[in-house]
């Protein structure tokens, strides 16, 4: 598997598939899919189970794409994905100018690993959804050299 089929099982993992929109009160922005925001999604937005597929998937993808503008070094596919996860719920700014992303560059992995952690609040407050996350994350990423020789 390849780190875009690996994110997308990841983010499908986090995000509750929800085929009609809904404003999500933390993200202050109409939501549907599996998370997905923006142009085109408000008040009365329907999906259906594909068109979130399809979404995600492209969503994914140029995720993907923008952030090999910015890794310096080689990951595997897994950690590469958990990246890609990380970005698709906080932003591509916030993870590319993170610690996180200072640690990946100059390859401390477990310096990487650890900074996940950081990013579980929301509002100031800390979600244990994010918590979660961020725990899920920070294994996968901590063993991804590992795991990629399994997938």
């Amino acid at each position: 598997m390849n780190a875009e089929q690996i994110a997308v099982q990841i983010i499908q993992d986090f995000e509750s598939l929800r085929l009609n929109a809904y404003f999500d009160k933390l993200g202050n922005v109409w939501t549907i899919g599996y998370g997905a925001t923006g142009h085109g999604i408000t008040e009365g937005t329907v999906w259906t189970s594909a068109k979130a597929v399809t979404d995600l998937t492209e969503r994914v993808g140029k995720l993907s794409t923008e952030l090999d503008t910015f890794i310096m070094v080689p990951l595997s596919p897994v950690r590469k994905a958990c990246l890609i996860d990380f970005a698709y719920n906080i932003g591509v700014g916030e993870l590319k100018n993170s610690t996180l992303m200072k640690c990946v560059n100059t390859k401390d992995f477990h310096g990487a690993a650890e900074e996940f952690r950081r990013w579980n609040h929301a509002g100031g407050v800390t979600v244990l959804g994010l918590t979660r996350r961020r725990e899920a994350e920070r294994a996968l990423f901590k063993w991804g050299d590992l795991c990629s020789a399994s997938i």
